[in-house]
């Protein structure tokens, strides 16, 4: 099965089979496992490390068989069921996003899509609240040096910004990712003499 196709079945199958449990805990392991050498996932992980422990970015975003599955038997957790509870709890079409793009003619795509996912069920969930800012007065200011593993120097400059779930529409920081060159700005104020 290609990876479209896991993700597909893993949004529409409520039934959740326990040999399938085990399967999909595999393919997360491997996918933890690639990445762990990633100098992009490091700096992800770390800021998630370092962010406020009460946000739910500060929880762990993959794991491996270990932390799916072993640590959690030998703490009496049924792994099957949590992700069976995880499944109901939180999977609804109404709270979820798709895109696609493609090659393909746009009825071709829009028949792709109807056929893939219009078995996804729409259980009207609300999407859950996140309470607080990703970071606090306890997580600014911090200064953190990484060590790659490629070869290469990269200066990552971040500061926090209200939320935005409710002006998703418009996605306002993107027009700060997308329309200013920050280096030149740096230089024209005397913030920095050179770069």
């Amino acid at each position: 099965m290609t990876y479209q196709g896991w993700r597909t079945s893993q949004s529409t199958c409520s039934s959740m089979r326990r040999r399938s449990t085990r399967w999909k805990t595999s393919t997360q392991s491997l996918w933890h496992g690639k990445n762990l050498n990633s100098d992009g996932w490091k700096a992800l992980q770390l800021w998630r490390h370092t962010s406020n422990p009460a946000h739910p970015c500060h929880r762990f975003a993959t794991g491996n068989k270990d932390t799916l599955l072993t640590i959690p038997k030998a703490q009496g957790i049924n792994s099957h069921l949590r992700m069976k509870e995880f499944y109901h709890a939180h999977y609804s079409s109404n709270v979820m996003c798709l895109t696609v793009y493609g090659t393909q003619s746009l009825d071709n795509l829009e028949s792709m899509v109807n056929e893939k996912f219009a078995a996804v069920p729409n259980s009207n969930l609300k999407p859950p609240p996140i309470s607080g800012d990703i970071v606090t007065a306890e997580e600014v200011g911090k200064l953190l040096k990484v060590v790659p593993e490629r070869d290469g120097h990269r200066l990552e400059l971040q500061w926090a910004v209200p939320p935005e779930t409710q002006a998703y529409k418009v996605f306002p920081c993107s027009y700060l990712s997308g329309d200013i060159h920050v280096p030149v700005l740096l230089t024209q104020q005397p913030t920095a003499a050179a770069l």
